[in-house]
């Protein structure tokens, strides 16, 4: 369960630092409004509602969690990354969906292995813990993400995130070696 509440630890990390200064991203760059920041975030929503109700599960018709967790972190990772290569504005809507889907792949295989693997006896507790991780993860990039966006740019959050997400799989394929 460690390496599981560890990985958790870093995904929800590297996601929320992503979250946490993709607007500011988004208005220096782009010059994005409150109705444009918006409306990326329902796009993003809507490919989490796609990957959700059509893409997971035939995933997981073919793939157990701990082999999807093994390309869906480190392609969560990219995708994030990926929101630094767009030029022009509409161009951020055509690498959105890689994040949204590898994102949604990650969150429901790695909350769906953690509860597997829990006995159940101690399901509660440990999915108890999962979310106190994810919570604690959370909280700590919005205290770091701008200081940093102002000592190096707005971007480096999407960087940082990028990166820890990526170790969230490392970590996960190096400790996990995934079978169970």
């Amino acid at each position: 369960m460690r390496t599981l509440f560890g990985t958790t630890f870093l995904f929800s990390g590297g996601f929320s630092f992503f979250t946490t200064l993709i607007s500011v991203y988004l208005i220096s760059k782009f010059a994005y409004d409150q109705g444009d920041i918006g409306n990326f975030f329902a796009y993003i929503g809507l490919w989490i509602v796609i990957t959700q109700a059509l893409i997971t599960r035939l995933v997981s018709k073919r793939l157990k969690e701990y082999q999807v967790l093994r390309f869906s972190l480190l392609g969560s990772g990219s995708g994030v990354l990926l929101h630094l290569l767009p030029t022009v504005p509409w161009a951020i809507f055509l690498v959105t969906p890689v994040l949204a889907i590898f994102n949604g792949l990650t969150m429901a295989n790695l909350s769906g292995l953690i509860s597997r693997s829990a006995d159940a006896d101690i399901q509660g507790e440990v999915l108890g813990i999962n979310v106190s991780l994810q919570a604690l993860a959370t909280a700590i990039p919005p205290i770091i993400a701008g200081g940093l966006a102002a000592a190096f740019g707005p971007g480096t959050s999407l960087v940082v995130s990028g990166i820890i997400i990526m170790l969230a799989g490392i970590y996960y394929g190096a400790c996990y070696g995934g079978s169970t």
